[in-house]
């Protein structure tokens, strides 16, 4: 784990950056690949699996985008002096290092927004099914709080000074806010409403009539939530430790790093409920396609040796492949050939085999739109409608 005690003490400019911007390089990496996996693995789910696609998917999917932009101004951010002591940047660099670490304080606000809205969506959908529930009324009022604050903290940062161009050249005639105490505060409100975002669902989780182990079972799916509230928390530790800071391109470099890992964790925790079944989906693809060749293959070694019986056993000639050395008898009706050519037409004993009834179409074998949510979280979903 990266922690901050690691950014310290670099002697030179040189030292600093080759020792810190390959934590950014790993960092957004990984943040950019495991999420797009996942969220690669959710809209399949929805939209050839389960075919049912909502705006909990559309929101992720907005949220994704946003993340790979985000990493692309951390990673530009490192040619500009990030990770860096502000004395050893220069002065060109530095002015657009702070237009960057601007430019960041700003997508961040919608960004974490349409995150947090994409699990909120969810979470209406498994554990609200029926309005003006305390639950509903909970998720509604999250979401709206959070569309409040992340709007103002975006305004905020935007006219963090007044012009503009002082926040990147102080020189320039005006007045700005105290950026760290702004950023100090958007940490603190952050991590209240992660771990509110967190908590609710383990809370209708756990009054569920289910077993102990059903329950952490299902709990499993969000606890992907944890790691978010840890990097807000790390964060919040960071903002408090250099509030007062005056060296921001090292001070602040943490930041890109944790911020990157409180997105992508929060994408992958809204998309995960998702994933059960597309593995579900492709493990019965793969079964059936294995006993489907075995079944052929029984069939081969059965008609072979039908074949290859002599004439005074089978009532007629002997037959080798293709060559017939005398008359051919008819095939009888439950002959090898004939079991055979009825595995390989698709009849209803083999089509139907493996099919959750109500939950599959007859005639494509996927589940039907209308229970997505049933395949998913099939227990939850059995316990909440009851």
């Amino acid at each position: 784990m990266v922690t901050y005690g690691q950014f310290q003490s670099p002697t030179t400019a040189t030292e600093s950056r080759s020792r810190l911007q390959k934590y950014d390089v790993i960092c957004q990496s990984l943040s950019v690949s495991v999420s797009s996996l996942i969220v690669l693995m959710r809209f399949y789910t929805k939209l050839f699996i389960i075919r049912s696609p909502g705006w909990e998917d559309y929101t992720c999917l907005a949220a994704w985008l946003g993340l790979i932009g985000y990493a692309v101004i951390s990673l530009e951010a490192d040619a500009h002096g990030s990770g860096t002591h502000q004395e050893y940047v220069a002065k060109d660099d530095l002015r657009r290092y702070k237009q960057l670490a601007n430019i960041s304080q700003i997508v961040y606000g919608p960004l974490i927004f349409l995150a947090k809205l994409s699990i909120l969506l969810l979470y209406l959908k498994i554990f609200a099914p029926i309005r003006r529930s305390k639950t509903y009324i909970a998720i509604h009022a999250l979401a709206y709080l959070n569309l409040l604050y992340y709007t103002a903290y975006t305004i905020i940062v935007i006219a963090a000074c007044i012009p503009r161009t002082k926040i990147w050249d102080p020189t320039t005639p005006g007045h700005c806010l105290d950026i760290n105490a702004v950023i100090l505060s958007n940490t603190i409100i952050n991590s209240i409403s992660d771990v509110s975002l967190l908590l609710l669902p383990i809370a209708s989780i756990w009054r569920l009539q289910l077993n102990t182990w059903k329950k952490l079972g299902i709990s499993g799916l969000f606890v992907t939530g944890l790691f978010a509230c840890f990097a807000s928390i790390m964060r919040l530790v960071i903002g408090v430790q250099k509030r007062n800071t005056k060296d921001m391109t090292y001070d602040w470099f943490p930041e890109f790093l944790w911020t990157s890992a409180e997105i992508s964790s929060a994408i992958i925790a809204g998309s995960l409920p998702a994933v059960p079944a597309f593995f579900r989906y492709f493990s019965r693809k793969l079964s059936k396609a294995i006993k489907r060749n075995s079944r052929h293959n029984q069939s081969n070694t059965s008609g072979s040796e039908a074949g290859m019986k002599p004439s005074s056993l089978a009532g007629g000639p002997v037959v080798h492949g293709n060559l017939m050395t005398g008359p051919a008898d008819p095939i009888p009706a439950n002959s090898g050939s004939y079991q055979y050519s009825q595995r390989t037409t698709g009849l209803s004993d083999i089509s139907n085999e493996g099919r959750v009834p109500g939950l599959v179409s007859e005639d494509s074998g996927v589940p039907e739109p209308s229970t997505a949510y049933s395949i998913i979280l099939r227990d939850m979903e059995t316990d909440l409608r009851q």
